[in-house]
């Protein structure tokens, strides 16, 4: 399995140099690289493609994907970027780490930020890359540097990030897979906040766990928390003010508030 992309939206694809791989003994219990595989197919944004430039990219990668670092990048910060050559993204000059749990997904720009400059490309300052039984990576300089900002806050690194996003305002929310520090969580202002709905038990979150954000620009977003698996999205929790004190309400009908 390979990571390929297109430029010319979708009519033919091309190779990069990324390469999942995985014993016969992992893919005969269904433990692949396998974006639609049967541990993982729910989870969501593992690819996260910056909104000010559709050159530049991040690939988050599972547990069984065989390679050395937990997501990769197409920006070249010497100069430029290119689709057909990843490498991975780098924290204190080293690659951050593989994933050690899970995988790594709810990778995200935050646009409300804007732009900088990284070798000649104009990309987005801030940037999140959960990354699976290793952390989760911030960078407000368009890539260049990244710093882990949720072991401590979370009390373990053994969790990982079945799906998470920004709204529109720069607030960061994700679902996070731990047998204690599971849970609905929300990043502001450089401060890590629990906010699952009280019913449910840290322990109750897994990869078929959805978050849906609201975003819409709005001081109030809402964040949509269902509780139940693909074919349920509707029946769970609802936050109507989830960037204040997120007091949730359980909603039994299909429809998305």
């Amino acid at each position: 399995i390979m990571l390929w992309y297109s430029t010319n939206s979708g009519a033919t694809w091309n190779r990069s140099n990324i390469l999942f791989t995985y014993s016969s003994a992992e893919a005969a219990t269904g433990k692949t690289a396998d974006s639609n595989g049967s541990l993982y197919k729910t989870c969501n944004y593992k690819i996260a493609v910056d909104p000010a430039n559709e050159n530049v990219a991040y690939c988050g990668v599972p547990l069984y994907s065989g390679q050395t670092a937990g997501v990769y990048t197409s920006l070249n910060q010497a100069g430029g970027s290119t689709l057909a050559t990843w490498t991975s993204v780098k924290t204190s000059g080293s690659p951050i780490g593989a994933v050690a749990n899970g995988l790594s997904c709810g990778l995200a720009f935050d646009p409300s930020q804007g732009t900088t400059t990284v070798g000649g490309q104009t990309v987005t300052k801030r940037i999140i890359l959960p990354v699976g039984g290793v952390g989760i990576y911030e960078s407000t300089d368009g890539g260049v540097t990244f710093s882990e900002i949720a072991v401590t806050a979370f009390g373990t690194a053994a969790f990982y990030v079945p799906s998470g996003g920004f709204t529109s305002e720069g607030v960061y929310y994700c679902i996070v897979v731990h047998a204690t520090a599971g849970g609905v969580w929300r990043y502001a202002s450089g401060t890590w906040t629990k906010m699952g709905p009280s019913s449910y038990t840290a322990s109750s979150y897994s990869a078929t766990t959805f978050l849906i954000i609201d975003p819409r620009n709005n001081p109030t977003s809402k964040a949509y928390l269902s509780v139940t698996g693909p074919n349920g999205v509707g029946a769970g929790f609802t936050s109507t003010n989830a960037n204040t004190t997120a007091t949730w309400s359980g909603r039994t009908g299909g429809e998305f508030p």
